[in-house]
Order: structure tokens, then C-alpha cells, then sequence
């Protein structure tokens, strides 16, 4: 194998200054081999801001536009740790191939996948929703035509599709993946098309 130091992963991976006296451990990444400190911290989505997250409604002068805390990556466990391990994190999100990969926090019980795809269903009928209503508000504020609703719903109009243990959710320019194992759940977002108005790719492979 290959082996490559980690210094050269400066830009992706973010180690603590405490960890320079720490053992180092050989990990097997592909092809390559890195020695890694054992002591390693590894940014995760807390669990609960994915399945449970916390209400942070916002508006767009008297249109509910959001409802939820979007869910942020962090060195912690919990939803809300400081600005510090926030930003730190930003700079270990983790991309495989076309893909953005996000991995959550350890939940103690089995996740239930099924709630959280109705939850997921709620969020894109929710922005459909309100989207619709800024449309209208707009065409009135500015005396435009109003898009008409085959042209909404091809905007906002989403597929799900069921895997086991898994489902995927299809909007006009990508697609993302959600998988449930281990307690944990993994989502894989899809690179933004510039146009997908069929939602034709897959998530099979």
C-alpha cells in the first residue's frame, strides 16, 4: 500500500493541537494506508437535529419559510455545541465522488426510519407550500403572472423511493440517499444538475 502523511490532509481533516504527543494508529482508507492519531475526532451530525430537530421557525414578511433548525455538522454529540466546534467541523465534511457524505451521531435505540420519512415528506410539502405562497405574494407585489401550477409543481414536486433499510428522495436538480444501520443514519447528497425535471437519476448504485 501506499502511505501518505497526514499533513497533506490539512484542507479536509482538522486535528487538535493535543493530539501531536498522542499514539498514532495505521487505518487502511482504499488504497491508501495513514497514520492517524489515535485520538482522532470525527465531525458527525448529532442525531436528534436530524430526527428531532429543534424549532427555529423563520419568515419572509409573514410567510412561513422555515420551520426547523437545519441540521449542522459538529466535533459534539448534542444539537447545539458551541460556535467553536461548529467551525471547526466545517472543514471535515466528508465528499465521495459526486457525493457529499453525512454520517450521524450514535442514537441509543433502533432509528425509525418510517417517522423519519414521513418527517422528510412533511419538510418538502412544507417548502412546496410556502413556496407557492411567495409566488403568489410576488405576482401581486410586482404585477407579474403567476407561475402556473404544473410549473410550481415542477419545482417543487419530489419522489421517494424505498430501499431496504433505506430511501431516497428526488427533487428537480438532485436526489439524496438516506440509510439507516448501526443507529446511525447516512445520507449521501447527490452533486445539483443543472436540470432534472423527470428526477430520472437513481440512487441504485
Amino acid at each position: 500500500m501506499k502511505k501518505i502523511n497526514i499533513f497533506f490532509l490539512f484542507s479536509s481533516i482538522l486535528i487538535s493541537k493535543y493530539s501531536m504527543g498522542q499514539k498514532w494508529n495505521d487505518e487502511c482508507v482504499g488504497y491508501y494506508q495513514m497514520n492517524l492519531p489515535s485520538e482522532l475526532e470525527v465531525a458527525v451530525y448529532p442525531i436528534n437535529s436530524l430526527i428531532s430537530p429543534a424549532k427555529e421557525p423563520r419568515s419572509d414578511y409573514g410567510i412561513l419559510i422555515q420551520r426547523t433548525k437545519k441540521p449542522e455538522i459538529t466535533f459534539g454529540t448534542k444539537s447545539r455545541e458551541s460556535n467553536l466546534n461548529r467551525f471547526q467541523a466545517d472543514f471535515s465534511e466528508f465528499y465521495y465522488e459526486k457525493f457529499k457524505v453525512g454520517i450521524s451521531s450514535k442514537n441509543p435505540s433502533v432509528i425509525n426510519l418510517l417517522e423519519y420519512k414521513k418527517n422528510t415528506i412533511s419538510d418538502y410539502e412544507f417548502i412546496a407550500a410556502s413556496g407557492r405562497q411567495l409566488e403568489k405574494r410576488d405576482s401581486e407585489l410586482f404585477d407579474e403572472p403567476l407561475p402556473s401550477e404544473m410549473e410550481s409543481n415542477r419545482v417543487y414536486g419530489f419522489l421517494i423511493k424505498d430501499y431496504n433499510n433505506a430511501f431516497s428522495t428526488y427533487e428537480l436538480r438532485g436526489y439524496t440517499l438516506n440509510i439507516s444501520s448501526g443507529h446511525r443514519l447516512y445520507k449521501f447528497w447527490s452533486k445539483k444538475d443543472d436540470y432534472l425535471d423527470d428526477k430520472s437519476q437513481t440512487a441504485e448504485n
